[in-house]
């Protein structure tokens, strides 16, 4: 076991006898090396939750309840919070704000002001070595929370020095226009970093992301809204209302990390490695990012998820197949496509003898799809003549 990491917390600023008690030490299964990489918070005139995200398998935890407007702080590689401050207003947290070592400030989030609000600022040089300074962020939260933030204390630790940059993206990573002058040459990873900070408002009921603007201008269309002569661009603001924020987070991890995470609710069943089974639900989750992919031309994305349905779809049985199969329809994403892109070569082979039988089990519901999607019913003709 390696030397213990430096940690120190803060005094605990609120009200000490109203809410829950919580520590979200408790989910951090190594605490020598688990680094924040999300913070989650609901907030209107208050701050209602925060939930913290960590790397490795830890399971995120809401503190408070999921009311108001939700906001996702994402914190780049080597980046971390280094000064958290706010308002208290009566019995509970009005606002919060969230400032990075790469002078990034997220928020203020939350509302309340008036002449009886108490102002508290955290700072991660406060009580950390000399030696440490400018490696010092937030780990955790300590306090109190019903449908509310009502206490706090903030616990800071030493992050590691980044050795090496990113993974490289397979698409077109581009130089800033306006390249800082500074004096140094800087790799592209570190004239991303320095780009401003863009607000994503995703869905009818708009979730909020935040992502560094040369990260996003990788994509066409948000390089045609932030660098164009739009309002977008003054105001570093793009809105998003028809899509499900679920499929923009996916497209965003992947163009930061070259992969994405498939998001599944806390009761979807799980293998022996905790990872979801693989279900219709999971299919029509890759469709949806297939569909986002193409039509935001990341090719790249458009390839990674039809590898992810077609692997879904291989382990699915009956009726579900014939489900997925409609739903990607809907999308865009025929059969032939799949087959053209040379990924679905065995299960091919093994179709006529698979739909042979769903005609023996559930010849209903194939007649409906038959009714329902002629060209889907077409493809599938052509493998069951072909056997």
């Amino acid at each position: 076991m390696g030397p213990a990491r430096f940690r120190f917390s803060t005094e605990f600023h609120g009200n000490s006898s109203e809410g829950h008690q919580f520590d979200d030490r408790s989910i951090i299964k190594d605490v020598n090396n688990t680094v924040l990489t999300k913070i989650v918070l609901y907030h209107d005139q208050f701050i209602d939750s925060l939930t913290m995200h960590y790397t490795g398998s830890c399971t995120p935890v809401t503190r408070g309840s999921s009311a108001g407007t939700r906001t996702e702080i994402v914190l780049g590689p080597g980046e971390f919070i280094t000064t958290v401050k706010g308002l208290f207003y009566g019995n509970k947290f009005a606002q919060l704000l969230f400032t990075t070592n790469k002078g990034v400030d997220f928020g203020p989030y939350g509302g309340n002001k008036n002449n009886s609000t108490s102002q508290f600022a955290w700072n991660a040089g406060d009580n950390s070595p000399t030696v440490l300074a400018g490696r010092i962020g937030l780990l955790y939260f300590t306090g109190r929370a019903d449908s509310y933030i009502r206490q706090l204390r903030a616990t800071f630790a030493v992050y590691p020095i980044a050795t090496k940059a990113s993974t490289t993206v397979k698409f077109e990573r581009l130089v800033p226009t306006e390249p800082a002058t500074c004096g140094v040459d800087l790799s592209s990873f570190a004239r991303n970093m320095m780009s401003p900070v863009v607000a994503l408002h995703v869905g009818p009921d708009p979730i909020v992301f935040h992502a560094y603007e040369d990260t996003l201008c990788r994509i066409p269309f948000f390089r045609a809204a932030l660098q164009g002569q739009f309002q977008e661009a003054i105001e570093k603001k793009i809105t998003i209302p028809e899509e499900k924020p679920e499929i923009i987070s996916a497209l965003i991890e992947y163009i930061c990390t070259s992969n994405y995470t498939y998001t599944y609710a806390d009761d979807t069943a799980t293998d022996l490695n905790g990872a979801p089974t693989p279900d219709l639900t999971q299919g029509c989750f890759h469709v949806h990012v297939y569909a986002v992919a193409s039509m935001y031309d990341c090719p790249s994305l458009v390839s990674n998820a039809l590898h992810n349905f077609v692997e879904v779809l291989s382990q699915l049985d009956g009726m579900d197949i014939v489900r997925l199969w409609q739903a990607a329809y809907e999308k865009g994403l025929t059969l032939p496509l799949c087959a053209e892109a040379g990924l679905i070569a065995e299960f091919t082979m093994i179709m006529p003898k698979l739909l042979k039988g769903l005609y023996k089990t559930d010849g209903e519901g194939m007649d409906k799809m038959v009714a329902e999607f002629p060209a889907l019913a077409s493809d599938i003709m052509r493998f069951l003549v072909s056997d």
